[in-house]
């Protein structure tokens, strides 16, 4: 079984993925929630 879903917020920031984020995000069969 592999990994199915990464929750990752912001909470007093905008509710998107930041630029780091998005270079960080090393898991494409996963959802990034």
């Amino acid at each position: 079984m592999g990994t199915g879903a990464i929750v990752h917020s912001h909470p007093t920031g905008p509710a998107r993925p930041s630029r780091t984020d998005l270079d960080e995000a090393f898991y494409p069969e996963s959802l990034m929630l």
